[in-house]
């Protein structure tokens, strides 16, 4: 049975598109493990890189509005960043774990990349958009009862949340864009 010229039209269109989505796969896991060495030679134990992520845990203290600035100018002149917005319970859990390891035992407590600065209760990533994972303590957010908590931070002992006020100065989580 002869195979019409339309038939074998149609299969090498499809090969075509499957080398091509393999090629994109190739050049998004080169990218993914070009970027390793790079992040980690930026730095002296503060970096890591996790889940695809260049991470720097910065021990200085800043309020929200200046660690937001500090992550912008972290990574150099070629890169950007931004404080680190946690996106599924994994990653979320390893980085907050890798950040409360590195920073002094006195500081739990972390500046992380969501708020509800624009609409009290709504809250969302730093660099915009609704949150699409979530990881509260226990009772939060609580707004301080009223007091106007609207940044978040991580929780003082595991890798919970709570809404802190954005004037506390405390260490942070850079995530590199």
């Amino acid at each position: 049975m002869a195979v019409s010229t339309t038939a074998k039209k149609n299969k090498l269109k499809k090969l075509e598109k499957a080398v091509n989505q393999l090629v994109e796969e190739v050049e998004v896991l080169k990218n993914y493990y070009a970027a390793e060495p790079d992040c980690l030679s930026l730095g002296n134990g503060t970096y890591t890189y996790a889940h695809g992520k260049c991470l720097y845990v910065e021990m200085a203290l800043f309020n929200y509005t200046e660690a937001m600035v500090n992550c912008q100018n972290r990574f150099g002149s070629k890169n950007t960043g931004k404080l680190f917005e946690p996106r599924n319970p994994v990653t979320d859990d390893q980085i907050i774990n890798f950040a409360k390891r590195t920073i002094s035992s006195s500081t739990t407590w972390l500046h992380i990349g969501i708020n509800d600065i624009a609409t009290e209760g709504t809250w969302q990533y730093a660099t915009g958009g609704d949150l699409v994972y979530t990881n509260w303590g226990n009772g939060q957010p609580s707004n301080g009862g009223g007091n106007g908590e609207d940044c978040g931070e991580t929780w003082n002992s595991g890798t919970t949340w709570n809404d802190g006020l954005c004037s506390h100065k405390q260490a942070s989580i850079c995530e590199m864009i």
